[in-house]
């Protein structure tokens, strides 16, 4: 991936230590930079642009049978560590079709389930297959036991934001989880298509 110039002139410093970018990159679903900051190395959104990097979800059956295995694993992962249990209060922010919030309603049935989603076809999907639903995190009442982002936060144009607005909403024992791609080795070499999937 190399570096657009163009890009770099017109983009905006790093949302989170206001430092210029190193380079820029095309991700799947946004135009990325890469923060120049090494201590600080965040990739972010080259526009603030509302929806930035939402994604359309065309076929969701196929995207359900496609993490159903995984999304199984995942969720004795996060009972093993006691992350959530029958009782939780949960919020999936960013949930897309709810492959994994339907995996845990099938783990435990009692459980209830908040999914935050942007993209307008994925929301109605959700609501189809009987999940509670907000646009975004401000839409969102109450405390939550167990908060989790599964591939989300680098999406977001403001994650310091973000991470302080889930603060907010998490119950005072409650949990967070969040996984994101490795955009970059440790060694400093971007990791090809990372930032995508």
């Amino acid at each position: 991936m190399k570096p657009s110039p163009r890009a770099i002139a017109v983009s905006r410093p790093c949302p989170i230590c206001g430092a210029a970018p190193l380079f820029a990159f095309e991700a799947k679903h946004l135009s990325a930079l890469k923060c120049s900051e090494r201590e600080c190395g965040h990739i972010y959104a080259v526009s603030s642009s509302p929806l930035q990097g939402v994604q359309q979800h065309f076929d969701p059956e196929a995207e359900c049978r496609q993490y159903a295995q995984r999304n199984v694993g995942l969720v004795a992962f996060l009972a093993r560590i006691k992350f959530i249990n029958p009782r939780s209060r949960i919020l999936d922010v960013g949930a897309g079709v709810g492959h994994v919030a339907m995996a845990v309603r099938a783990a435990f049935p009692g459980t209830s389930i908040t999914c935050v989603e942007a993209d307008p076809s994925a929301k109605a999907w959700l609501i189809k297959h009987g999940f509670n639903t907000a646009d975004k995190l401000e839409d969102c009442t109450g405390t939550f036991d167990a908060i989790y982002m599964i591939e989300v936060l680098e999406h977001v144009d403001d994650p310091i934001l973000v991470l302080k607005t889930l603060n907010k909403l998490l119950a005072p024992k409650g949990k967070l989880f969040i996984t994101t791609p490795c955009g970059q080795a440790t060694s400093g070499r971007l990791v090809d298509a990372a930032f995508d999937t």
